[in-house]
């Protein structure tokens, strides 16, 4: 007879577990994929950033080419890992003075994040990344 009770409180014991550990690894789940999606907008701004950096845009530059190319390769970034940058996405580049003649490509990333459960109100579902880098310096007008 005390078998059949032992059999009961595993059933009981089962029942009332359950539910938390579905729980919790739903809870996994969803915050491995979260920090998934915001490591590819860092990583969007990071590499957006360096090639902004990079980009030289001649004797009387205005920012427009490092802008530009900072801002296309972040979404190409983002596009390359499965975020499509459609109309909630967000990119913008900054071109900034900070100290004296140096300046700083700025890059923000923005994009919606779609929960898998929508248990967990915790979780954003809006990101923002954000990298700055200072840029080359452009080259000096040539003396006549």
């Amino acid at each position: 007879m005390s078998r059949f009770k032992r059999s009961g409180s595993a059933a009981i014991e089962f029942v009332l577990v359950f539910p938390f550990m579905v729980i919790l690894v739903f809870g996994i789940a969803e915050y491995s994929l979260f920090v998934n999606h915001f490591h590819y907008l860092q990583r969007a701004a990071r590499d957006g950033a360096r090639v902004g950096s990079s980009t030289l845009e001649g004797h009387e530059p205005t920012g427009a080419l490092i802008r530009e190319n900072a801002a296309n390769h972040a979404i190409s970034v983002l596009e390359a890992n499965g975020i499509p940058c459609d109309e909630d996405c967000r990119v913008t580049a900054e071109w900034t003075p900070v100290f004296g003649e140096e300046r700083w490509v700025v890059l923000t990333v923005e994009a919606p994040y779609q929960p898998i459960t929508g248990l967990f109100p915790s979780i954003q579902t809006h990101s923002v990344a954000r990298f700055s880098m200072l840029t080359q310096a452009q080259p000096l007008p040539a003396v006549e």
